[in-house]
């Protein structure tokens, strides 16, 4: 994948989760018919983007698992202190 590709996906995923968690903090009727999607879809985006570099960066599948379990627990720290 090219860098450009690279960016144009973390933007995608990025505006699908930023539109979701909008879509749950503004809407009050269906807010989670449509907030719950977009940002499952943005995180989506985002880790299968994630989980691509550190396959382009890392040749072995444990070490690979690894990082993303490490990226995975840190997302998780990171919001639950929010």
């Amino acid at each position: 994948m090219s860098p450009t590709v690279v960016i144009f996906s973390y933007a995608i995923g990025a505006i699908f989760a930023v539109g979701g968690i909008l879509f749950l903090a503004l809407l009050d009727e269906n807010r989670f018919l449509f907030g719950v999607p977009y940002l499952l879809m943005g995180l989506i985006i985002l880790g299968g983007v994630l989980a691509w570099i550190l396959g382009a960066w890392v040749r072995r599948p444990l070490l690979r698992l690894l990082f993303l379990a490490l990226a995975i627990l840190a997302f998780q720290q990171i919001a639950q202190r929010v």
